[in-house]
């Protein structure tokens, strides 16, 4: 499998969306990464999210940005992302957050 993603950033933050931007592995393991898995952790004491990965994308993510939807604002969350290739998905890479939502507006 391929290294894991750098530089995972949080660009823009809305009430209910963040868009992540994140750079593609330097080593790629001999296999060209095909797609990205993007994950979020909500740190909702009270719901049943707490502590666990929750994948964000339904569909193949190509380029190396993705907005997260969704998003309950006054939550906190942290995002990584995954670098798959033809032998299966990278380690995660370091999380970015943990942030609270709101309007940045």
């Amino acid at each position: 499998p391929p290294d894991p993603p750098t530089k995972v950033k949080v660009n823009l933050v809305t009430k209910s969306t963040v868009t992540l931007t994140w750079e593609a592995p330097k080593n790629n393991g001999g296999s060209p990464v095909k797609h990205y898995v993007i994950e979020r952790l909500s740190w909702d004491t009270s719901g049943k999210e707490k502590e666990t990965w929750k994948q964000c994308n339904k569909r193949d993510v190509e380029e190396l940005t993705f907005v997260v939807e969704d998003l309950k604002e006054g939550i906190e969350y942290e995002f990584r992302v995954k670098a798959v290739n033809a032998a299966g998905p990278s380690r995660a890479s370091a999380t970015a957050g943990p942030l609270v939502i709101k309007d940045q507006t």
